[in-house]
């Protein structure tokens, strides 16, 4: 029996260009689908209840790792999970002041990634 590949699974409400660019970028550093780690890749939905739902096959299938693209999808997986890495892609508003990351610099937790957040008016 072979060894357990690492697993790394995706919450998105789209199929945005940014996952493709993330896969291949792991993949230049050795980190290929099917070999060194396994991809969950579900089909994206746009509501929440179809995120919740996907997020438990996602702990059910013992992921080690989400990759949650957007803000919905974050949401989702930082409600849904405490002990399971999650990293944030193109989220939009401030992790810090919604308590889902202590600092920007030193996050904790479980969570950490990238964010975008619009500062002052217009």
């Amino acid at each position: 029996m072979g060894e357990r590949l690492p697993k790394l699974g995706f919450l998105a409400i789209s199929r945005a260009d940014s996952i493709d660019v993330l896969l291949e970028q792991l993949a230049e550093i050795g980190w290929v689908d099917g070999k060194t780690m396994a991809v969950l890749l579900p089909e994206p939905v746009r509501d929440e209840a179809g995120l919740e739902r996907i997020m438990q096959e996602l702990l059910a299938a013992e992921v080690d790792l989400v990759v949650a693209q957007t803000r919905p999808a974050v949401m989702v997986a930082v409600k849904a999970t405490k002990h399971v890495p999650i990293v944030m892609g193109a989220f939009n508003g401030d992790p810090v002041k919604e308590r889902m990351v202590a600092s920007a610099a030193r996050p904790g937790n479980n969570v950490t990634g990238t964010y975008y957040h619009r500062v002052g008016g217009g």
